[in-house]
């Protein structure tokens, strides 16, 4: 048997056939840090840039919906969903403007600053995820999120500068 194959049996919990052992605290930690507290934490990003994730999270969640499987009663089959009042003026005022300038600016040539804020607002991706599948240097990601969610803050007019 190779080294491969017995390090790997070792590896594995034996109460629950074909499935690994549990997490060391470590492991689990990492694997719920989301992005966006983290750089938070490290002080890359202000209190607006947070509110700003909470709400294009909350946007997104609302406005798709009605695209994903989900347990329901066959009476509510077919009926639109409902996207909600706060969410609705959010999405009218910020979210899609803000979407929009992202968009043409992508399509311009510029960095895909759209596609980063959802895989790591959103989808809760890490940074370090996001740069291995797109093949990007160390900290490109935390960059690109982090000028996302400054030009959404912009955008929606909360951050206001000092005189």
């Amino acid at each position: 048997m190779s080294k491969h194959r017995r390090r790997q049996s070792r590896d594995i919990d034996p109460s629950s056939p074909g499935t690994w052992g549990p997490a060391n605290e470590a492991t689990r930690r990492r694997a719920i840090r989301c992005p966006v507290q983290m750089l938070f934490e490290r002080g890359h990003l202000g209190v607006e840039e947070v509110r700003a994730a909470r709400e294009i999270e909350r946007v997104f969640v609302a406005l798709t919906a009605g695209l994903f499987a989900k347990a329901s009663l066959q009476e509510s089959r077919g009926r639109r969903v409902d996207m909600g009042e706060i969410a609705a003026m959010a999405h009218a005022r910020r979210y899609r403007p803000w979407a929009d300038a992202l968009s043409a600016r992508h399509k311009a040539g510029g960095p895909p600053l759209l596609e980063v804020v959802i895989d790591c607002v959103v989808d809760g991706r890490s940074l370090a995820a996001v740069e291995r599948d797109r093949r990007w240097r160390h900290g490109r990601a935390a960059g690109y999120l982090r000028e996302g969610l400054e030009l959404y803050v912009a955008m929606a007019g909360w951050k206001f500068r000092a005189a």
